[in-house]
């Protein structure tokens, strides 16, 4: 691995079947059990959508590098097994939509934090489209704004990810305490300040934010792969 630092990520929309999520999480635990002993894996996150239909999900899985996704992971004997069961049972209501990036920004978790690994959690998630040519120009403002948001304690991870196959789509993926904390940053103006002046002047043409109720995984462990 040339940089020690470099993460991967996808972010997974997954309609699943109808009334098919009860037995989507039983399936991801073994996955998520799995994932959590590969060596390249750094985070494997799931929960469902605040809107939208009563079985959609959002995950978000992290890794040394794209092969840890893309090789790793469906490689395993649990992967495989789960998946049968997936096919067999339709438990998939049309393709996955993926976004694939690159770690830029931001982080995931505190240093010392007792809610650093809580499972059920209020994520947002929130893809910014730029204009044509500008998307490196956006990066300094999330810098500020994710080192802001660490000092606020309902705020347990903001970060965010450059997506490899857009190069107009950043991501920004925070995750809260629960809704109020998340509501009460919305009405303190915090998301108008970053994103209107950007609009005005051009350089971010959509802001499109996603609300996740997260039900289990991990998030940013030290993946064993670095410890060889």
């Amino acid at each position: 691995m040339s940089d020690p630092n470099y993460r991967f990520y996808v972010i997974a929309k997954v309609q699943a079947s109808e009334n098919g999520l009860p037995r989507w999480k039983e399936i991801l635990v073994p996955l998520i059990g799995v994932a959590k002993t590969e060596p390249k894996a750094v985070t494997y996150y799931w929960g469902k959508s605040e809107t939208g239909s009563k079985d959609l999900m959002w995950g978000i899985e992290g890794y040394l590098d794209a092969e840890g996704f893309d090789i790793d992971h469906p490689s395993s004997d649990t992967f495989k097994n789960e998946f049968k069961k997936v096919e067999g049972e339709k438990l998939l209501s049309g393709d996955p939509e993926l976004h694939r990036y690159d770690f830029e920004g931001g982080w995931f978790k505190r240093a010392g934090d007792k809610n650093a690994d809580a499972l059920e959690t209020y994520v947002k998630v929130t893809h910014i489209y730029t204009a044509e040519g500008k998307r490196e120009s956006v990066f300094p403002h999330l810098a500020d704004f994710t080192k802001a948001a660490k000092e606020n304690p309902d705020v347990w991870s903001s970060a965010y990810l450059k997506e490899q196959d857009d190069p107009t789509l950043i991501t920004l993926w925070e995750r809260f305490s629960n809704t109020s904390a998340a509501n009460a940053r919305e009405g303190r103006g915090v998301y108008k300040d970053l994103f209107e002046p950007l609009k005005e002047s051009g350089v971010v043409t959509e802001v499109v934010q996603n609300g996740v109720f997260t039900f289990n995984g991990f998030l940013d462990q030290t993946p064993s792969g670095l410890k060889k």
